[in-house]
């Protein structure tokens, strides 16, 4: 069995030097697309002599490749623009929700390929016996694709909660509940492999960090709602080659205004008032209505009181919720996932125009809301970067052998 995506091990100064140079190149190329020798320099601020070695040790392993002349205006040679090639190492990235599995086999570009949608009751179970379920779903998975001549070299989970710090236990999962629960364990033991477990929401807001392009000083702070509510903020520093970043569930705030539901307190945690359950419910709306925040607004958009209230409360729980978040983290750009992603410009301005009522003005001055750009994408996307992170930087990562698996 291969060693766990733990913390790389050590070995000399130099040598975890090299592998930091490496991984720098790889991701810049990753990041920022096909580019020359200088380029490649002059963004990451080495020396051409450095930039040589690293580039001839990345070609050796098959990992990149040169592409055909670029026009230039430049005196001397036109400059060749170096690619990630297909060959690059694999990830498997499986994300985990309370009835379905996706999964997906995604390079080192983080193109996803290979998707694949299946039910998988997590709900409803033993901590113990859903990860078995799903390490045996993830180790059909990677058999497959190693049949069919595109093995992946690490797996990662992505589920909601928060985790250890090496990525391993579910530390906390309300809907799910799990506690202090091992996944990477049996998975690495069911595939053979390395594993990590990830939180959906840092997965989702490093994938739209990266996609932004975001400049040093401009924080991002992605919030997701369906079961749960959480929030991930992310600037250079915490995008920059794994390193953490700050994520909690907003949910368990005790923020949330409850005016519709008999029974229930009036007074109680956001997660309540603003989950996909509680959505549903006051609309009466079951699982054949796809998306229970558009259906909200249809509703409420042709006279419907009930749905009418439900969407003003919404947007005031909302803007409670996001208001909490900017007077802890202030960030300078909030992106709004899940399904809450799915309302209107009208429903989003609302929610921006409440905020005030919640945050510090000082902090809220030239705060952006948006939506998410990537959509579902970003929790594999997410995923794949996070254990690209930790797999590249093992020493062990760049011999040969992995490059030619």
């Amino acid at each position: 069995m291969r060693r766990a995506l733990r913390a790389p091990a050590k070995t000399t100064p130099v040598e975890m030097l090299r592998v930091r140079h490496r991984m720098q190149a790889l991701v810049c190329l990753r990041d920022c697309g096909p580019m020359s020798r200088v380029e490649l320099c002059r963004r990451l601020g080495q020396s051409t002599t450095t930039m040589t070695k690293v580039v001839a040790d990345l070609m050796s392993l098959g990992w990149v490749g040169e592409g055909k002349s670029r026009p230039t205006n430049e005196p001397g040679r036109p400059a060749t623009a170096l690619h990630i090639r297909e060959v690059a190492p694999a990830v498997l990235v499986a994300v985990v929700e309370p009835r379905r599995i996706t999964t997906a086999r995604v390079g080192l570009d983080l193109s996803p390929g290979e998707r694949r949608s299946a039910r998988l009751d997590i709900v409803g179970r033993t901590g113990a016996d859903a990860v078995a379920a799903i390490a045996a779903h993830l180790a059909r998975e990677a058999h497959r694709l190693a049949a069919t001549g595109r093995p992946v070299a690490a797996a990662a989970i992505v589920a909601p909660g928060t985790t250890d710090a090496q990525l391993r236990t579910s530390r906390y999962a309300l809907f799910f509940g799990w506690r202090n629960l091992d996944v990477a364990g049996p998975v690495e033991a069911a595939l053979g492999l390395p594993a990590l477990l990830v939180n959906n929401t840092r997965a989702m807001g490093l994938a739209e960090f990266r996609h932004l392009g975001l400049p040093p000083g401009e924080s991002l702070l992605f919030v997701q709602a369906r079961h749960g509510v959480g929030a991930a903020l992310i600037d250079i520093g915490s995008a920059e080659l794994g390193a953490p970043s700050a994520f909690s569930e907003l949910g368990h705030m005790p923020v949330g205004r409850n005016r519709l539901v008999e029974g229930m307190p009036a007074h109680t945690a956001v997660v309540d008032v603003l989950r996909e359950s509680y959505l549903r419910g006051v609309l009466g709306a079951g699982e054949e209505t796809a998306s229970p925040v558009r259906a909200m607004e249809e509703r409420a958009s042709r006279g419907d009181r009930r749905a009418a209230a439900l969407r003003a409360q919404t947007v005031e729980n909302l803007a409670a919720a996001l208001g909490a978040a900017v007077n802890l983290l202030m960030p300078a750009r909030i992106a709004i996932g899940g399904m809450y992603a799915e309302g209107s410009d009208a429903f989003l301005a609302d929610v921006h125009s409440q905020m005030p009522f919640h945050a510090q003005a000082e902090l809220l001055e030239n705060v952006e809301l948006a939506r998410t750009a990537l959509g579902p994408d970003g929790a594999i996307a997410g995923g794949a970067i996070v254990a690209f992170d930790r797999l590249l930087r093992q020493a062990s990562a760049y011999r040969r052998r992995m490059g030619t698996r």
